[in-house]
């Protein structure tokens, strides 16, 4: 059975329908408040076979740079701190093929995984990560929790948020990486209404919000969590030109060569940042009574 909201999952005010729905055909609306798109009527979805999952890991997902980004986020606030992170305790939340654990555990990070997909988790444990697939199995305290994009999957992320600080020791921190509505949707809007293309895919049966600044700063202040570093940057989940290969040919473009006409020039237009960034990277804290500090790279 679907999944309903008549108000805004977030910061629970009045939404507004939108015309266009999700490639999937799925129903869209906005907040009228902090601005939050997201699909209204969730159907049940079904998990990816295993294959897919090796084939979007193995050839897909090969930009590993976000990685590489949070990590070092994670490192310069504990060095603030004058804290070491050897032997910390870190949980990676959506955790995927684990490479981020990996990454940590390199660095003396004491790492697990989360995710809710058991194809995933297999897929996983055959690297040897320490992964969970049910969160109620999931005892001890943590001194980081990261989502490295997952919380534009989540049905609703302000619980799932909630339920996260609970598994915070008192000083620890939670980072996020999200994406976030930019001048790209302003573009790909115009494309849509010239009906170049028929949807922008941002939000879809699996990615089901866009947030914006002020949602997530709601979202995080609701849920108990002090903010001490906000980012904004532009990064594509599927890295690389391979990634943006595929993203053009979701937005239609099946044919080999349009394809890559237009993925050779989308790929040379994001190394020119002119499509805004469209991520944020939030780094908060357990009862922490600090201040917001705005960063953008």
């Amino acid at each position: 059975m679907a999944i309903n909201f008549s108000e805004c999952k977030i910061c629970n005010q009045p939404i507004k329908k939108l015309m266009i729905k999700t490639k999937d055909g799925l129903p869209l609306c906005r907040c009228f408040n902090c601005g939050l798109t997201f699909v209204t009527d969730i159907p049940n979805k079904l998990e990816h076979n295993f294959e897919d999952i090796k084939w979007y890991w193995e050839e897909l997902s090969t930009d590993k740079g976000k990685y590489f980004y949070e990590l070092e986020m994670i490192q310069n606030y504990f060095k603030s701190k004058d804290r070491s992170l050897e032997g910390v305790k870190l949980l990676d939340v959506g955790c995927g093929d684990g490479y981020f654990i990996s990454l940590c555990k390199e660095n003396n990070i004491d790492a697990y995984g989360y995710d809710i997909s058991t194809v995933t988790a297999d897929y996983a444990r055959q690297k040897g990560i320490n992964i969970f697939t049910n969160i109620k199995d999931i005892e001890d305290k943590y001194d980081i929790i990261t989502n490295i994009d997952v919380f534009e999957h989540m049905i609703d992320p302000l619980n799932e948020l909630s339920n996260l600080k609970n598994l915070l020791k008192e000083d620890g921190i939670i980072l996020i990486e999200t994406p976030r509505r930019c001048l790209a949707d302003f573009y790909l809007s115009i494309l849509r209404f010239l009906n170049i293309i028929e949807d922008d895919d941002r939000i879809n049966i699996e990615h089901l919000q866009l947030f914006t600044d002020k949602c997530l700063k709601i979202m995080t202040h609701k849920s108990g969590l002090k903010i001490e570093c906000y980012k904004t940057k532009t990064n594509l989940s599927w890295g690389g030109y391979k990634g943006v290969s595929q993203y053009v040919y979701n937005l239609g473009l099946h044919a080999k060569i349009p394809n890559k006409i237009v993925t050779i020039i989308v790929f040379m237009l994001l190394k020119l940042n002119i499509f805004g960034k469209n991520k944020a990277v939030i780094l908060a804290r357990n009862n922490f009574s600090g201040y917001i500090r705005f960063i953008n790279n």
